[in-house]
């Protein structure tokens, strides 16, 4: 069977991957430069407008089992792809563009959790010899060891299997002194979402985005009361002209399409195993054949029977929430979803992102009546997919505090000069840190002195924070130092501008995502975050950072120049 692709709306590539006047930004670095993608052949045309790719013909039974299989675990699917794409026998097969892919850049994304101490690093034979912490999926010295890295201690905390995280916190009431009343924060969540999840596999840590990320998070708000304090609703399926109104029919179409093989591959294994057996190996023929159409629309992401399922899911109880706020049926709220979305583009799944979430929600509530959102953005990792989808407009403004590195940092986009293009121009807003180790002062002063004025002046009528929180101390991926209450202030200044819902996006340390969420929605049902310290001061680096981002806001808002001469005068640098 030969390998197919789907179509895109990018006409043309730009002639340098880091084109400056892309009207995608730089997100553009993942097309091949100057190579036009492919268009879908006439079957695939054919057949997804009304049903999912017919993959009967792959699942014949066997004449024969295996003697033995390869053990081969999905994250280094993505060095496979490009080992395709150093094939010279591929020639004809349209690869160049992954010879344009900063490849550390993706194995980096899903590899970072692993010290090098790892196995699979350091080049040990034997991956069953290495124990990996429950909280964080760093290695460990052993099953009973607590993790250097985040202090998580399996001997006194509870832990969790391949599908739940028992959060280690006592129950308490908290105070409800100053808070709004019970019922006028909305608090939407679906368990169907803990469907989607890649397979354990055995001597391998836990993909970092797993479901034990809102279990965690569900178990805290339980024990600590806030969870009775909200009105509470389950998900919906984002409905077809939801996903519609940010996402390239053929990538809908294809991720549908994608849980249908994986659905249709179960059933072969079970054929081949019997009754119940679940696929453990992930380079077989079949994977093989479409991982070619995978690779090209969806990277980085795990793709199971359900994922499309849980997709619809996360995407449409996040658009609940928005409607909800944006038509003052609650006051505020937030929407505890996976997968997240925030790197999902309009025709690319990525960064284990497969639909925008946050982007399927600025449009519902922007359908409900709400003229102009702000879309703020606090995971570490840059929110390429949000900045692509709006880019050009003028109605949805899109904010980012994330880690840059000069582009070497996941996903390689967000630079400060990225304001947005045509209509769009002064309405992509991206502070850009240069490096790890990123603190409380920093964070607060962009609030301060960047997010908070400029959305002020922006006048949004619904803020839709993509609450990633891979920022904090003690996640694997981010590298930085964020208290979990600094994301309570951060919540609170933004409530300060306008009506406000959190959607879940990043964070990978299970204890301390849930403490964050913890802090997030104390602040939404009415309490003050707790105190940080008097003195928190800026980095030099931080505080360059903040300038570059006002420096380049400043010919379209008046508060950036206000800021940029008044900082300019006190920070030396």
């Amino acid at each position: 069977m030969s390998p197919f692709f789907l179509s895109t709306p990018h006409t043309a590539a730009p002639e340098q991957p880091w084109s400056n006047d892309s009207k995608l930004g730089e997100s553009t670095l993942l097309y091949s430069p100057g190579v036009p993608p492919p268009s879908p052949p006439a079957r695939a045309t054919q057949q997804h407008d009304s049903q999912e790719m017919d993959w009967s013909a792959f699942f014949q039974p066997p004449q024969q089992q295996a003697a033995s299989e390869e053990l081969v675990h999905p994250h280094t699917v993505f060095q496979q792809y490009a080992d395709l794409a150093a094939d010279p026998s591929l020639n004809g097969q349209d690869m160049e563009w992954l010879q344009t892919i900063p490849s550390e850049n993706f194995q980096a994304h899903t590899r970072s959790h692993l010290s090098p101490s790892s196995s699979t690093l350091a080049g040990s034979s034997s991956l069953q010899d290495d124990h990996y912490c429950k909280n964080c999926t760093r290695v460990i010295a052993s099953a009973v060891a607590t993790c250097a890295s985040c202090g998580f201690a399996p001997t006194v905390e509870r832990g969790h299997d391949a599908q739940q995280f028992s959060t280690p916190y006592p129950a308490h009431s908290p105070s409800q002194q100053g808070g709004h009343p019970d019922g006028v924060t909305l608090l939407a969540y679906d368990a169907r979402m803990l469907d989607h999840y890649e397979p354990v596999v055995p001597g391998w840590p836990e993909h970092v985005e797993r479901p034990a990320r809102v279990t965690a998070i569900m178990d805290l708000l339980k024990a600590t009361g806030l969870l009775d304090r909200c009105k509470q609703v389950d998900g919906l399926e984002a409905t077809a002209e939801q996903l519609e109104a940010v996402h390239d029919h053929d990538l809908i179409w294809l991720v549908r399409s994608a849980s249908s093989f994986a659905k249709h591959r179960n059933r072969k294994v079970e054929l081949k195993k019997g009754e119940g057996a679940k696929p453990s190996v992930y380079d077989d023929d079949d994977f093989a054949e479409i991982r070619f159409m995978i690779s090209r629309y969806i990277r980085d992401c795990p793709v199971n029977a359900d994922t499309y399922n849980s997709a619809r899911i996360a995407a449409g109880t996040a658009a609940r929430v928005a409607v909800a706020v944006a038509t003052k049926e609650v006051l505020n709220g937030a929407a505890i979803v996976r997968p997240p979305g925030h790197h999902a583009e309009t025709a690319l799944a990525m960064g284990f992102c497969l639909f925008n979430n946050a982007a399927v929600a600025a449009r519902a509530a922007q359908e409900a009546g709400a003229s102009r959102v702000l879309i703020m953005d606090w995971d570490i990792h840059h929110g390429n997919g949000t900045q692509d989808v709006f880019y050009n407009s003028g109605s949805v403004m899109y904010t980012s505090i994330h880690r840059f590195d000069g582009g070497t940092y996941f996903p390689g986009t967000g630079a400060a000069y990225k304001v947005g293009n045509g209509n769009g121009e002064g309405t992509n807003v991206n502070i850009a840190w240069d490096g790890p180790g990123v603190e409380d002062g920093d964070y607060m002063a962009a609030f301060e002195h960047v997010v908070v004025p400029i959305a002020k002046e922006f006048k949004p009528d619904l803020i839709i924070v993509s609450a990633g929180f891979d920022a904090v101390q003690g996640d694997p991926l981010g590298d930085c130092n964020v208290s979990p209450a600094a994301f309570g202030h951060f919540t609170q200044m933004l409530a300060s501008v306008g009506p406000i819902m959190l959607l879940l996006e990043g964070g990978y340390n299970l204890s301390q995502t849930a403490k964050c969420t913890e802090q997030c929605m104390r602040v939404l049902l009415g309490e003050a975050p707790p105190p940080l310290p008097a003195e928190l001061p800026e980095s030099q680096r931080g505080r360059q950072s903040i300038l570059e981002a006002l420096e380049a806001q400043a010919p379209h808002w008046q508060a950036a120049r206000h800021k940029l001469a008044e900082l300019s005068a006190t920070w030396k640098l």
